[in-house]
């Protein structure tokens, strides 16, 4: 496999059973087969691995929003990563309601003319 697979893996691990365990098994080996990725398609679909996914996805970005609402950041700094990181959900994150008494970024176009 490429990429960042461990939390996926991780997830799958302790969720799956069965015929999608022992496909998850071969995952990323020779043995692998068309069937096997069918299988874990919809395993991973049913047992709520994706969701969960986007949960953890969606929870870092917060984080790292809210972790830009330090007053010790520079602004020119905040609002270069916001516009940096828009396509990874930033605005709708810093635009949506979070976590009460958490704190929102002003939304900028700062550096775009």
């Amino acid at each position: 496999m490429t990429g960042k697979s461990t939390v996926l893996l991780s997830l799958a691990m302790d969720r799956l059973s069965g015929a999608a365990a022992e496909a998850l098994h071969r995952t990323g080996s020779a043995a692998m087969t068309s069937l096997d990725v069918v299988v874990l398609q919809d395993a991973l679909l049913t047992a709520g691995v994706n969701d969960e996914m986007e949960k953890l996805i969606l929870r870092h970005v917060e984080d790292a929003c809210l972790a830009l609402t330090d007053e010790a950041l520079h602004p020119a700094g905040v609002a270069g990563l916001m516009d940096r990181h828009q396509g990874f959900g930033v605005a709708y994150v810093l635009s949506s309601p979070r976590r009460a008494g958490q704190a929102r970024l002003p939304r900028t176009n700062a550096g775009h003319n």
